[in-house]
């Protein structure tokens, strides 16, 4: 036996033996990039723990790299100014709210915030939920003017139903619901999400 030391981890998932060979039987696993203490080596095999055997091929010094992590969409760059995209909204209030409907003369939440930034040269999801993947995550503490908010019904992007653009000093606008239209209102926080997206 050679000796061998050190922190390494699994590539892959793989069959802990008690002895260092296929023969041996098999007492447990390794899950990919776990990590452990070998003590020594024996044909190509590791031991460690209390007589544990794992197959080199599938094991590297040192410990698993950072995972990666899940791709975000980025911030759009926009090419005019963020009142712009509020002046536009504003003028949409009184306008009727129609589900489904894309302008100009009817709107829903996410087709008017969509619409609003498509004039500095934003280019949004058509949904309330998809929306929210883009820009910068921020605290609802620190949101300000521009900035799109969001509601869930169970506090995740899965169940995020309206979108509206804050203006600052607790008001929104938004277009609400069938019989209200678009509107210029106070924000109410009722499964309000706990973060905005910024886009400027």
């Amino acid at each position: 036996m050679s000796p061998a030391s050190g922190t390494y981890y699994a590539t892959t998932t793989l069959n802990v033996r008690s002895g260092p060979g296929t023969t041996y039987s098999v007492v447990s696993s390794l899950a990919r990039h776990a990590t452990i203490e070998v003590t020594g080596t024996a044909n190509g095999w590791f031991r460690f723990g209390n007589n544990r055997w794992a197959s080199g091929s599938f094991l590297v010094a040192g410990t698993p790299p950072a995972p990666t992590p899940p791709p975000t969409t980025p911030a759009p760059e926009p090419s005019g100014n963020i009142e712009t995209a509020i002046a536009f909204a504003m003028a949409q209030v009184g306008k009727p709210y129609v589900y489904g409907s894309n302008g100009p003369n009817s709107w829903d939440c996410s087709s008017l915030t969509q619409a609003a930034f498509r004039q500095i040269g934003v280019t949004l999801g058509r949904s309330s939920s998809s929306q929210y993947s883009y820009g910068t995550k921020v605290p609802l503490s620190q949101a300000r003017r521009g900035d799109l908010m969001f509601w869930s019904s169970n506090g995740a992007q899965s169940g995020i139903y309206h979108v509206a653009i804050y203006l600052g000093d607790g008001m929104k606008v938004h277009a609400r619901a069938p019989g209200w239209g678009v509107q210029h209102d106070k924000v109410y926080y009722s499964n309000i999400m706990p973060n905005v997206v910024r886009l400027g």
